[in-house]
């Protein structure tokens, strides 16, 4: 193998490189663009839920509350 042929394959190496870094730069974009979607979707969906349950909802958080503070104090003892 002479220096032109390493050359070659080194240069060779490097765009296939630049092309996998490029098309995972991509894949990322996009990952990170649906999940923003989903999440502000999720928001949306359960702020909509408390604003027509709001009884129910501080129900839930207030036995989930109580809930937690006695497993909480329960491991002090």
């Amino acid at each position: 193998m002479n220096s032109d042929d390493l050359s070659q394959t080194s240069e060779s190496f490097r765009e296939k490189a630049q092309h996998a870094t490029e098309a995972m730069k991509q894949n990322l974009a996009e990952w990170q663009r649906k999940a923003t979607e989903n999440a502000r979707r999720a928001a949306q969906v359960t702020d909509d839920y408390v604003h027509e349950n709001p009884w129910p909802v501080i129900g839930c958080v207030a036995l989930g509350s109580f809930i937690l503070g006695v497993l909480v104090g329960r491991s002090r003892d």
